[in-house]
């Protein structure tokens, strides 16, 4: 169980695995997501893509409808899709991290 000041009744918490979110977000951090919310362009959201791949990005929707998503670490490319491409984008209330 993750602790969380979300008010949303589908909010799940997801932990973050490899380092192309850093250097804010690191292996083993956890993010919660709220289903009940719309993404906001320039904010964290967590996709899961119609191969069943989860990914934590930066989510920018062009306006060719086009959704842009970027990782933070300049090592990964950023990536434009589809929006049929995905299950689903959530976007991300906030980081939990553990010491």
């Amino acid at each position: 169980m993750v602790r969380s000041g979300s008010r949303d009744p589908r909010a799940f918490a997801v932990t973050v695995e490899g380092d192309s979110m850093e250097p804010k977000v690191f292996q083993g951090d956890r993010v919660i997501c709220e289903p009940s919310r719309h993404p906001i362009n320039g904010k964290p959201v967590v996709a899961k893509y119609d191969n069943e791949d989860v990914q934590l990005r930066i989510y920018h929707k062009l306006p060719n409808g086009k959704i842009r998503l970027a990782p933070l670490n300049s090592v990964y490319p950023t990536i434009e899709y589809e929006l049929d491409e995905f299950h689903w984008i959530y976007p991300v209330l906030e980081l939990v991290r553990s010491f």
